[in-house]
Formats: C-alpha cells, sequence, structure tokens
C-alpha cells in the first residue's frame, strides 16, 4: 500500500507558486481510524501561493464514502467533495496563552505551519473529514430501526406493540389537567 504523501516548501513560493492534481486510490489514504471508508478514486487538487509570512491554499477535493446510516445502521455510499480555501501562517505566528481565547468566523480557515513545511496530506485529511455529514443518513426517509425488537423499519414492518413507560405517566396527567 503506498500511503500519499506530499509537501510544499514554503521558500519556493515565492517564485511560481505551487500546484499539484492527483487523483489518488483509496488505498492512498489511511482512513483506518476513521468513521468512513473511501469506497473509489479520490480527485485531489491544490494551488498554493504566498511567501513565508502568509501561505494561501485553494483547492478541491471529491471521493466516495461508504457511511453507516445513523438511524438503520445500513452502510451506504455518498459522494463528497468541496472546494477550500486554507491560509497558513507560520507557527511562530501562533498566539501563546492559557487564558479562553475567542475564535472568529475568520479565523476557522487559518493553520500553522513549522520548519517551512506544509504538508498536503494533512490538508486532504482534513478536507475529507469535514465533509463527512454530521447526521449520516443512507436517505432523508429512513424509518430507522425498532427500539423494541430491532428489525430494520425500512425494510419489514415489525409486530412490536409499544410497551408504554410508566415513568411518564405523572407526565401525562398533568399535561391531562
Amino acid at each position: 500500500m503506498n500511503i500519499y504523501k506530499e509537501t510544499i516548501e514554503v521558500k519556493n513560493l515565492d517564485n511560481n507558486g505551487y500546484h499539484t492534481h492527483h487523483i489518488l486510490a483509496a488505498s492512498a489514504i489511511d482512513s483506518k481510524d476513521e468513521l468512513f471508508e473511501l469506497k473509489d478514486d479520490i480527485l485531489f487538487e491544490c494551488e498554493a501561493d504566498g511567501n513565508k509570512y502568509k501561505v494561501q491554499i485553494n483547492g478541491e477535493v471529491s471521493a466516495t464514502v461508504e457511511l453507516a446510516c445513523d438511524r438503520c445502521s445500513q452502510r451506504f455510499e455518498k459522494k463528497i467533495g468541496n472546494k477550500f480555501r486554507v491560509t497558513y501562517l507560520p507557527v511562530e505566528y501562533l498566539p501563546v496563552t492559557r487564558e479562553e481565547v475567542r475564535i472568529y468566523e475568520k479565523e476557522l480557515d487559518v493553520a500553522y505551519y513549522s520548519d517551512g513545511i506544509i504538508e498536503l496530506q494533512e490538508i486532504l485529511h482534513e478536507q475529507l473529514i469535514l465533509l463527512i455529514p454530521v447526521k449520516k443518513l443512507c436517505n432523508e426517509n429512513c424509518k430507522g430501526i425498532c427500539s423494541w425488537c430491532g428489525c430494520n423499519l425500512n425494510e419489514e414492518q415489525c409486530n412490536c406493540h409499544e410497551v408504554p413507560d410508566g415513568r411518564w405517566e405523572p407526565l401525562k396527567k398533568l399535561m391531562n389537567k
């Protein structure tokens, strides 16, 4: 397995910038510890411009991932992709404080580099994670699983009769007054 690794040396950006375009095999990205599995090739493209004080990276990433539905636990594939923009500053610019710091919206796309090198595989990995939906649904109308018998309600209708939870009876009495 050949894991993707690519770096940008910031000192070389002054001349012509940096441009890269890859179609990577799913096996080139280590996603074993993630909540998704890459199923197809990954398109990764980015351009970097700047100098040792500030580097602007613009790019695009797209892939097909396999996820587990949050309602029914069935595996499904989803195409993800988006353009991104990240500003890199030298790590020396990173505020050092022990207090809580308020982060403003414009600072969300700022990252820091050290030793004059920006690791592109880290950008790719971060962008893939950011594209995974918070609520993973196989389809918008997913019915989920029965809380009593565990059957997938998208595939079959269960014959469970919901047993009322006695802990809610005092509240129901208050609601009826």
